[in-house]
């Protein structure tokens, strides 16, 4: 039986995630497959690598240096968080990742993105990472805050646009049964964020993805539902926050930050027996 673990996006409310993913790494649970995007993408690796710590200082240590994550960023490069600086100085040298682990582990690594001239997700594996890591660049690459990724001929921003939670890819790749985490409450639904003319404004010469955007609150609460119908199944094990999460998807503070990393560890520990007797 083959078990996917999925993770959805969220910004720094992934940080709950990383906690789940500690977890997981302390305990030896491990998946042979793991499907992310956004902000669950970029905790994959180090799941990937099994560098333990390692996101929660990624997530933690670096949040007040303006390079991370600034106005400063957004104003200069386009881009609220300064991937050049979380991917190349983080990511190579303060924080490096393990670039051998991650290339040589046996886990199958799937990264979402979206392309935004056909509004659809586009799926890359981790043999297809390039040293740019523009792949991840643009699975985290949010509209309106951040610059458009060019890759391999495409046009892409954040893989959670049109696929938030990929549990869809996950079972459409052999995963029968998957374990789900999610950076939003049981009860939480998805209200319209986005206003039609500042869509229109700024991504008028994509009208699939303008499109997308005004209704991808509709895709996503059916996504949240389908996570909770395949759990009633018995297919899918989801961990999650029982209350909505004390942080935003820019947040900065760090007492907030460590506590919902504390939670994360603390959830997944509530059904650790459930999923080890899950993956067998």
């Amino acid at each position: 039986m083959s078990v996917g673990l999925v993770l959805e996006g969220g910004g720094m409310r992934g940080i709950y995630t990383a906690g789940v993913l500690e977890y997981f790494m302390e305990k030896g649970i491990e998946f042979p497959y793991v499907v992310a995007v956004s902000a669950g993408a970029c905790n994959a690796t180090s799941f990937v690598t099994k560098q333990k710590k390692r996101n929660f200082n990624v997530l933690t240590k670096y949040i007040n240096d303006p390079r991370y994550i600034s106005l400063r960023n957004l104003i200069k490069k386009g881009c609220i968080f300064d991937f050049d600086f979380v991917i190349d100085e983080l990511g190579r040298k303060l924080e490096p990742l393990d670039m051998d682990a991650f290339f040589q582990s046996d886990i199958r690594f799937v990264t979402g993105t979206t392309d935004i001239t056909t509004a659809e997700p586009v799926y890359y594996e981790k043999s297809e990472y390039q040293e740019s890591f523009d792949c991840l660049r643009a699975s985290c690459s949010q509209p309106f805050l951040a610059k458009i990724i060019e890759y391999k001929g495409l046009e892409l921003l954040d893989g959670g646009i049109s696929d938030p939670i990929p549990i869809e890819k996950s079972i459409a790749d052999g995963n029968e049964f998957n374990v789900i985490v999610l950076t939003r409450h049981k009860d939480y639904q998805k209200k319209r964020e986005v206003n039609y003319r500042i869509c229109k404004h700024i991504y008028g010469d994509y009208p699939k993805l303008v499109d997308l955007l005004m209704t991808r609150d509709q895709m996503y609460n059916k996504k949240l539902a389908y996570c909770y119908e395949l759990e009633r199944q018995g297919k899918a094990i989801v961990i999650s926050p029982d209350e909505k999460l004390p942080v935003n998807r820019l947040e900065r503070n760090h007492k907030k930050l460590v506590n919902v990393y504390r939670l994360g560890i603390h959830d997944a520990k509530s059904k650790a027996d459930q999923i080890r007797e899950f993956i067998g």
